[in-house]
């Protein structure tokens, strides 16, 4: 398997800085996205594609992401580092939501721990003036019950929301990290 660092071709910190440039702009990562959707399009297509925005404007961004894009036969299509730069912008996008399943689970998670733990304390609290003391232990230990069953729900979902749990408990797809490799044979 390819590292990232030798797929790129070599550039000096100049090119280096008109990447960051081209990127730092929403409407040219948008450009970027919707050339990822196809492996070519025409300016009308990528025009269509954005939207709200009109023709000198689009023009002017896609000289600016000449690093990144390319055009043949009135076509553009991403260069090697085009299709790089579309694949770390759909990690960041993939980061973002997994971080915000990441929250909703935390949410649901505090939520649904206060209801029980409250039905818990309120029922016990109610039957047991009334009621022999292993009538309220066997209520509390079947509420216990179904709040873990809750539980593991909730998890189950929220592994499943991250790609994974196809028959594993809390299992959460691990991250591979890239390979790193080192030209230099003395080092």
């Amino acid at each position: 398997m390819a590292s990232i660092a030798s797929s790129a071709p070599n550039s000096s910190p100049t090119e280096e800085a008109e990447i960051f440039k081209s990127l730092a702009h929403e409407m040219r990562r948008n450009v970027i996205k919707a050339l990822g959707k196809k492996n070519q399009s025409s300016f009308t297509d990528i025009k269509t594609e954005i939207g709200n925005i009109d023709s000198p404007t689009l023009s002017y961004h896609l000289k600016s992401l000449k690093p990144l894009i390319e055009q043949k036969s009135g076509q553009y299509i991403l260069t090697e580092i085009g299709s790089i730069a579309l694949l770390l912008m759909n990690r960041i996008d993939q980061s973002h939501t997994i971080n915000k399943a990441k929250r909703q689970f935390i949410y649901a998670n505090l939520i649904t721990t206060f209801c029980w733990v409250a039905m818990q304390i309120i029922v016990a609290n109610l039957i047991s003036p009334f009621v022999d003391v292993s009538l309220v232990v066997t209520v509390v230990v079947v509420i216990v019950l179904i709040s873990q069953i809750n539980y593991e729900i909730i998890w189950r979902l929220y592994a499943t929301s991250l790609g994974g749990a196809k028959g594993g408990w809390r299992r959460i797809p691990k991250k591979n990290p890239p390979e790193v490799h080192n030209d230099d044979k003395g080092m």
